[in-house]
């Protein structure tokens, strides 16, 4: 589907645009609720794209997804229970059994999946970078070959993203890089 430029396959794009923007943009809010909020409506979002572009397994991941980050938002803590996270997890695995193809697209969505949903349990944020950069790298591989490009600009936009926080925190000062241009 990566080469076809139909108007319904154009309009796919565009919506994609719009939805992993909302999923990407959600961290900005300043409240809790309206992340969670805002991260769920993103998800959803993206789970339809990716069945438009004929990803069960992603749509299935995404709306799972989806569904947990709705449920955070509704408990009192404003987090995600670790009963959530397990159901999650189980959830996308019977999802992914269910509708499995034994492709390696199929892997890799799984396993990107995993490794994101594990991100969120953890504490140290270094970790959950490092995490983060690796999910994101088989979701770059996953969205290239579901031809979605807002999957894959906004992945690469979230490498980009975490790899300039870590060299920018653990650099050190004295790098070429990072020497004080304006004198």
């Amino acid at each position: 589907m990566l080469n076809d430029l139909s108007l319904y396959y154009l309009l796919i794009q565009i919506f994609g645009f719009v939805v992993f923007g909302l999923y990407a943009t959600a961290s900005f809010h300043r409240s809790r609720k309206n992340f969670f909020l805002q991260e769920s409506m993103g998800a959803l979002g993206m789970g339809l794209q990716t069945l438009l572009l004929g990803s069960w397994i992603a749509f299935f991941t995404n709306a799972i997804h989806g569904l947990m980050m709705l449920a955070g938002r509704f408990h009192p803590e404003l987090r995600i229970s670790q009963n959530v996270l397990y159901g999650g997890i189980a959830a996308t695995l019977l999802c992914s059994l269910a509708v499995w193809e034994h492709s390696v697209i199929h892997y890799i969505c799984v396993a990107a999946t995993l490794v994101n949903f594990s991100a969120r349990t953890c504490k140290n944020e270094n970790t959950l970078r490092i995490c983060s950069i690796i999910g994101c790298l088989m979701w770059v591989i996953f969205h290239a070959l579901l031809g979605s490009w807002a999957g894959l600009f906004f992945a690469l936009i979230a490498i980009i993203g975490h790899l300039n926080y870590l060299i920018k925190t653990y650099a050190h000062p004295a790098l070429p890089i990072f020497a004080d241009n304006n004198r």
